[in-house]
């Protein structure tokens, strides 16, 4: 029903929304799992662009990310400069590092390096062929009607039930982003159940 090679239908994004705050429990529960499979399926296709082989691996890719050439020789204050930049406050023209991919006494030839993400807007421009179901789950859930529910039911959780919901994570549209399409959602592989553990499927 929920597949990464196929755009995500929008009566099933619809539907998994709806459950969300349906009155039965184990409902709520695998309502959950499948929306937030449904919206890592999404991103998938957005980063992996038009490539079948590269969805097929989940290799994906940052627009934020690029590989910067270093030049040749390098400057005898480089190594410096290039420490001295992690203090320094983050701006447009900031590049960020997340791994160091190289040793400092001796340079490789480049360094890949992330430009600062937009403070309005999203980085990427999402999956077209699932845009109508991002529309849809979106007009459902930026509903207060929607949140007083979903919040009523948590307050209501047996402490087990309590342990998921707990841990997910959602990101509120700010009132500027409501007609855009950026959702996040995030459900642990795992959870602790009377001292054991219990997998659930993978996002």
């Amino acid at each position: 029903m929920i597949r990464r090679d196929q755009p995500q239908r929008p009566n099933v994004a619809g539907y998994m929304a709806r459950q969300l705050v349906s009155e039965l429990p184990n409902q709520r529960t695998h309502a959950m799992l499948a929306l937030t499979k449904l919206l890592h399926f999404v991103k998938l296709r957005t980063t992996c662009g038009a490539s079948g082989e590269d969805l097929l691996l989940q290799k994906t890719s940052n627009p934020l990310k690029h590989k910067t050439e270093l030049p040749h020789p390098l400057p005898a204050d480089f190594t410096d400069k290039f420490i001295a930049s992690f203090s320094e406050p983050i701006g447009k023209d900031t590049k960020l590092s997340d791994k160091a991919s190289t040793g400092w006494l001796v340079w490789g030839d480049s360094v890949e390096l992330y430009d600062v993400p937009p403070e309005d807007g999203s980085v990427f421009e999402w999956d077209e062929s699932s845009t109508e179901a991002l529309a849809l789950l979106r007009d459902i859930i930026i509903q207060p009607a929607w949140w007083e529910t979903f919040i009523a039911h948590l307050a209501m959780e047996k402490t087990v039930d309590v342990r998921l919901f707990s841990q997910c994570r959602f990101r509120l549209p700010h009132s500027s982003e409501l007609t855009s399409t950026r959702l996040r959602l995030a459900v642990p592989r795992r959870r602790r159940v009377h001292g054991g553990q219990v997998d659930l499927p993978g996002v």
